[in-house]
C-alpha cells in the first residue's frame, strides 16, 4: 500500500445531546467522504465487543453503531452488512454481548448478519509483515469488499491507547495472545493485510486509566471518522493528551505506508484532555510477569492458557463487575443523558 500523495481527511465531531449521535456519526462520516471509501457488495463492520457485562466505554456502543448502519444503510439498501468480533480466550463474549448490548436489535432493523468470527472456518494466507509472513484469518473477513472498522477510544497497558489499528487485533482468532511481545509490529501487520477503508472512532464514552477493560469511564462526547486509520488513531492520541509519534504500532503503520500521522483536520475543534495514565491491572501485571518467567512456554504455548483465561474471567465477572464496574455504570445511566439509550439496565 503506498502513502497518499495528500493528507486524508481526519473528521472530528463533537456530539451533544441537541443534535443526537446518529446526526453527528452522519456528519463524520460525510465530512470524511465516506462514500468515496465504503463500497463493495458485501460489506464487513468490526466491532469491539470485549466485554459482555455492561461496563460503558468498553464495547462500541449502540449508539455509535446505529449511527454507522444507519447512514451506509440509506445510501446502499441493498448492500450486505456484515458485523462481529472475535471472541477473548476463555469467554463467549461476542454471544453474550449479543443481547445484553443490544446488538441483535440493530442487527434485526438494519437487516445485518451477526458474525461470531471465532466460529468462522479460518484461513492462513501470506503477509509481508514487521513480524510475520503468514496470518490465519476467519474467511468471512477475507470474502467481504470492504472492511469497516469502529472501535473505542480507550487506553490499553500494552499500546498506550487502543482505536482504529488497534480494533484489528480482535479479527484474529483466540491465539492472538502470543503475539503480545511483538504487538506493536503485529497490528500492523494485521492491518496490511486486511486493509481497512474506513474508521469510525468512537470517543462518546471511553476509557482511561487500566484500559481496554477495566479502566475507568471517561466520556468525551466525540465521533472520529477518516479513511486513514493512522491518521485517525494519531487524532485520537493528542485529543486523550499522548504524542502519536511516541507510541510504536502508529509510527510503524506510518512507515509501512499505512497512512499517515498528519491528517486534514475537518469538522469542529475539539480541543484536547489528558486520560490517565494507561496501567496494567492486578491481573495484566501477573501476566505480564508470567510471560516474562521460565513458566512461559508451559502456561500461554500449552492449553494451561486456558486456566489463566478463565482466572481473569472470574476475576472480572464476580469481584471487578459487581463491586466497581457496575456501580459506575449505573451511576453513568442515572446521570448521563447516554444512559437511556443503553438496551439493557443490568
Amino acid at each position: 500500500m503506498q502513502k497518499p500523495t495528500s493528507p486524508a481527511p481526519v473528521a472530528r465531531i463533537r456530539v451533544t445531546q441537541a443534535e443526537g449521535v446518529q446526526a453527528a456519526v452522519k456528519r463524520a462520516m460525510e465530512l470524511a467522504s465516506w462514500r468515496e471509501h465504503i463500497q463493495g457488495s458485501r460489506i464487513f463492520l468490526k466491532i469491539n465487543t470485549l466485554s459482555f457485562p455492561l461496563v460503558p466505554g468498553t464495547n462500541t456502543s449502540p449508539w455509535v453503531l446505529e449511527g454507522v448502519l444507519q447512514t451506509i444503510r440509506e445510501a446502499m439498501p441493498d448492500v450486505r452488512l456484515q458485523m462481529g468480533d472475535s471472541q477473548i480466550v476463555g469467554a463467549d463474549n461476542v454471544r453474550r454481548a449479543e443481547k445484553i448490548w443490544g446488538y441483535d436489535r440493530l442487527a434485526a432493523k438494519y437487516g445485518v448478519e451477526y458474525v461470531d468470527l471465532s466460529r468462522d472456518p479460518l484461513e492462513e494466507i501470506q503477509v509481508d509483515g514487521m513480524h510475520v509472513k503468514k496470518l490465519v484469518f476467519p474467511r468471512t473477513l477475507l470474502e467481504a469488499d470492504c472492511l469497516v472498522t469502529l472501535p473505542v477510544m480507550k487506553c490499553h497497558h500494552l499500546s498506550t491507547i487502543t482505536a482504529s489499528l488497534k480494533n484489528q487485533w480482535g479479527c484474529l482468532p483466540t491465539f492472538r495472545h502470543n503475539f503480545h511481545p511483538v504487538l506493536h509490529q503485529v497490528i500492523v501487520d494485521i492491518n496490511q493485510a486486511l486493509a481497512p477503508r474506513f474508521t469510525v472512532i468512537d470517543g462518546t464514552v471511553c476509557q482511561e486509566g487500566k484500559g481496554p477493560r477495566t479502566g475507568d469511564v471517561r466520556i468525551a462526547d466525540l465521533v472520529i471518522a477518516s479513511p486513514d486509520l493512522v491518521a485517525a488513531d494519531a487524532a485520537a492520541a493528542r485529543y486523550m493528551g499522548f504524542d502519536p509519534r511516541a507510541i510504536g504500532f502508529i509510527t510503524n503503520a506510518e512507515a509501512r505506508g499505512l497512512g499517515s500521522i498528519e491528517g486534514e483536520m475537518v469538522g469542529d475543534d475539539v480541543g484536547s484532555e489528558q486520560f490517565a495514565t494507561p496501567k496494567s491491572n492486578l491481573l495484566g501485571g501477573i501476566h505480564k510477569r508470567l510471560r516474562a518467567s521460565f513458566l512461559k512456554p508451559l502456561l500461554f504455548d500449552t492449553p494451561l492458557v486456558q486456566v489463566l483465561a478463565k482466572g481473569a474471567l472470574v476475576y472480572n465477572s464476580l469481584l471487578w463487575y459487581p463491586f466497581v464496574a457496575r456501580p459506575k455504570a449505573q451511576k453513568l445511566i442515572r446521570e448521563s443523558w447516554y444512559g437511556p439509550q443503553f438496551p439493557y439496565k443490568g
